[in-house]
């Protein structure tokens, strides 16, 4: 399955194939959503010991953050211009990754994104997250957050942190575009849940 990870990649520092650069790495993180790209660099900056994979649906922004990559020489970063979830359940094989990033998913209709929380999609996130991997989810969206935590309730996670907290707290996921987009919302909610089996 991971092969077919070539057909999706449209850049990739010295041609090193994607088996051997994930290879490696110690951890694997993906991010859906990435928009602007300003946590995934951040991260991938600052953990140079971890493969990031993003996905993110919109072109504009996907090229805006290839430019960034190709401008700073990152080299731990694989990023699709394509719908992640779709990617995730026909091409990502079993107990993959370590942690999973959602941060604030884009909930309009056109992009069909409610299925980030759905029944399926949190078997998805757990088929391909490896054993006591995180999936790491902040909205500020209450709706979605008692969805998401409804749907994680009937599959094998092990809900660590689960409480609303206020957006004037500070967290790593804040630094990004859209924490500080979402800084004056009224309460942000954090789910960190990590897979039991």
């Amino acid at each position: 399955m991971i092969e077919k990870l070539i057909e999706w990649f449209r850049y990739e520092p010295n041609n090193n194939s994607i088996q051997f650069r994930i290879s490696n790495f110690m951890e694997i993180h993906v991010e859906i959503g990435f928009g602007k790209g300003d946590f995934i660099i951040e991260q991938a900056q600052r953990n140079n010991k971890t493969m990031f994979i993003g996905f993110e649906i919109k072109t504009h922004q996907f090229n805006q953050v290839m430019s960034k990559i190709k401008l700073n020489n990152i080299h731990n970063i694989l990023i699709f211009n394509c719908d992640g979830i779709k990617f995730i359940r026909e091409q990502f094989p079993d107990k993959f990754i370590d942690v999973l990033h959602i941060y604030f998913p884009h909930f309009a209709i056109d992009f069909k994104c409610e299925r980030i929380v759905s029944p399926t999609s949190m078997k998805d996130f757990h088929r391909i997250l490896k054993r006591n991997a995180q999936l790491r989810l902040v909205t500020d969206k209450e709706d979605k957050f008692s969805i998401a935590i409804k749907n994680l309730n009937k599959t094998d996670y092990y809900l660590k942190e689960w409480v609303p907290f206020s957006s004037n707290n500070n967290g790593f996921f804040l630094n990004s575009e859209w924490g500080k987009k979402f800084k004056e919302a009224d309460e942000l909610y954090y789910i960190f849940a990590r897979k039991i089996i």
